[in-house]
């Protein structure tokens, strides 16, 4: 999930754009969504509303970093036109193209800022035990 496809309403967010959008397990969008939105108390609320626990750590770190480099990817060939947009999507994904390299650049030099400010209270979820090595 990227910030910019989230349309803000006052029935709250709304996901607008299916462009690049395709299945992924629960966990892993809700750990992308908390990187992306720099939201901690995201992944707790996910677990509250019964989502499934999935891996943390390392793991849950490595596909954030993934997502995000997938999403700078998908820019980059939008902005050099070697994707079937029209000219409003390729500006857009031209100007998006420094600031998601600059997110992804934030997002591996301070895992482990992200791990501490997105860590999900009481531990690890997958094991739920509180001194277990969380996100």
């Amino acid at each position: 999930m990227n910030p910019p496809s989230v349309l803000h309403t006052p029935n709250g967010p709304v996901l607008c754009d299916f462009g690049y959008a395709g299945p992924d397990v629960g966990w892993f969008e809700a750990v992308s969504a908390a990187v992306s939105f720099d939201a901690p108390g995201l992944l707790p609320a996910y677990l509250a509303a019964g989502g499934r626990p999935g891996p943390t750590g390392p793991v849950a770190l490595a596909r954030a970093v993934g997502s995000t480099a997938n999403w700078l990817a998908y820019s980059m060939q939008v902005s050099l036109g070697h994707r079937d947009t029209g000219q409003d999507e390729r500006r857009a994904a031209t100007t998006r193209v420094p600031r998601t390299a600059r997110d992804l650049l934030d997002l591996i030099r301070d895992g482990p800022g992200t791990r501490q400010r997105l860590i999900p209270t009481g531990g690890n979820p997958v094991s739920g035990r509180p001194d277990a090595q969380g996100f």
